[in-house]
């Protein structure tokens, strides 16, 4: 639904309202794969909040993996639905996240203490690292 507070304003992407809500049709974890690894980055602010446990943003499956963003935190799932990693940050102000899933090289002399690690970067300052190996994030999952 749609009023004069949703839409696209100053470049970005508003929605103002209960139950506002927009889908866009890209699945960034479809294809993913450990010999790629995976980078997501998305910028966002909340205003005027009233529930910090609204989900103001969800990157995936919504019962699979996925990033789940509420307006003070972040978090990626695996595919079994449990957390990897999660950051916090202040709601009503300006975000920029990044999710890094390192990749794991075929060959293991080429493998670092990095590879398959995931990594949330918060406005540019490394945040979070976690072991992201062995869990499985692959979904068709939209935005």
């Amino acid at each position: 639904m749609w009023n004069t507070n949703s839409g696209w304003n100053n470049n970005s992407f508003r929605t103002s309202g209960t139950s506002e809500k927009a889908v866009i049709n890209f699945q960034p974890f479809a294809n993913f794969s450990f010999t790629t690894g995976k980078t997501i980055e998305i910028e966002f602010e909340s205003e005027k909040v009233s529930d910090e446990d609204d989900k103001i943003i969800i990157i995936g499956n919504p019962e699979g993996a996925r990033i789940e963003i509420t307006p003070d935190t972040a978090t990626l799932y695996n595919n079994a639905n449990k957390e990897v990693i999660h950051t916090n940050y202040k709601y009503n102000e300006r975000i920029k996240l990044t999710f890094i899933i390192n990749n794991i090289p075929e060959n293991t002399e080429d493998r670092t203490v990095e590879s398959g690690l995931a990594y949330i970067v918060n406005n540019g300052i490394l945040e979070r690292a976690a072991i992201a190996s062995g869990q499985s994030f692959q979904t068709n999952g939209t935005i």
